[in-house]
């Protein structure tokens, strides 16, 4: 039996901010260059796009910088944004648990989160599936010969539970970048009552090759 079709009411604003991955010197003067960029964007201007209704929504890409989602820089921005815009934000960054432990001792996650319209933030989804030798390196302390050839992975901690955000007018599923290639765990978010799906990804890892078409399809 088909599902009964739902008109779309809203609209999503969607930025791609296109830095370079490799070769970035993320000094204090290119963070906040970069996230003075992101707010810029964010913000619909006067006459932007007539006849189309205000986004309620803005979507941030996977990794547009190295952000703490718990840095108050960060936090400050997207709260204005959020009010001037008058809508969510979707925002991806490191996310942390236990931040009052010591820097090697804490947990570090690929993570979204969602920030409200007041400038609350709502709720934030850690990843699940990591990517092998890529944000993490599978059964480490056996593949010892893998550390040398795997300097520059991640060393994330994958999260615990689908988190959907309620978006007051419809409920949201946000899976980042690997994800989207496992549909019986996308249908997860599904069963915990998204009706709104968005997938964050960052290609840019793969340069010029045939991975991110791959990806894609």
């Amino acid at each position: 039996v088909q599902p009964p079709s739902v008109p779309a009411s809203e609209t999503a604003r969607l930025l791609q901010q296109n830095n370079p991955i490799l070769g970035s010197d993320w000094s204090l003067e290119y963070f906040q260059g970069t996230l003075a960029e992101l707010r810029q964007r964010s913000i619909p201007q006067p006459g932007e796009n007539p006849g189309q209704p205000a986004p309620s929504l803005i979507i941030w890409p996977e990794s547009p910088a190295p952000f703490y989602l718990g840095d108050a820089r960060l936090r400050a921005t997207i709260a204005e944004i959020t009010r001037r815009a008058q809508a969510y934000v979707l925002v991806t960054g490191l996310g942390v648990r236990d931040p009052e432990l010591r820097e090697k001792s804490r947990q570090i996650y690929n993570s979204a989160a969602l920030v409200a319209p007041g400038g609350e933030w709502v709720a934030r989804y850690d990843k699940l599936h990591l990517v092998p030798f890529g944000e993490y390196v599978p059964f480490r302390s056996l593949l010892t010969f893998a550390e040398k050839l795997t300097r520059e992975v991640g060393d994330f901690v994958p999260g615990t539970q689908r988190t959907v955000f309620d978006l007051g007018s419809f409920r949201m599923g946000a899976f980042i970048c690997y994800e989207s290639i496992f549909p019986g765990e996308v249908r997860q978010f599904a069963g915990n009552g998204a009706q709104v799906f968005v997938n964050v990804s960052n290609d840019g890892w793969f340069g010029e090759t045939a991975a991110p078409e791959q990806h894609l399809n």
